[in-house]
């Protein structure tokens, strides 16, 4: 397992392979699988940290370019944030080097 955890950095720079931020990009690559919107605040739910935490998380994936926000064309207050596309097909590709 040490050694799945210290291949992360050769996909993802090593400040998003803690605990929180890996979280949020497990969570977001799962949604994306399934075809699920998500919506900005929902990542901290779902990984269990609280909501400033997953805000400072999302906002700094977001400046590195492996997160992207969208507007909610329904809802204008809600914002969706998603995997980036090189950022999916990392993730991808990580796991398939790490279930190997």
């Amino acid at each position: 397992m040490l050694g799945e955890r210290q291949m992360r950095e050769q996909f993802f720079p090593a400040e998003f392979c803690t605990d929180p931020a890996w979280d949020i990009l497990l969570d977001l690559y799962v949604a994306r699988l399934e075809g699920r919107q998500v919506s900005a605040t929902s990542p901290a739910v779902a990984t269990a940290i609280p909501a400033t935490t997953g805000a400072r998380w999302i906002r700094m994936m977001t400046q590195a370019s492996l997160l992207a926000r969208q507007d909610d064309p329904d809802d204008g207050r809600r914002v969706f944030v998603v995997m980036t596309d090189p950022a999916f097909a990392a993730m991808g590709r990580y796991l398939d080097e790490a279930v190997a």
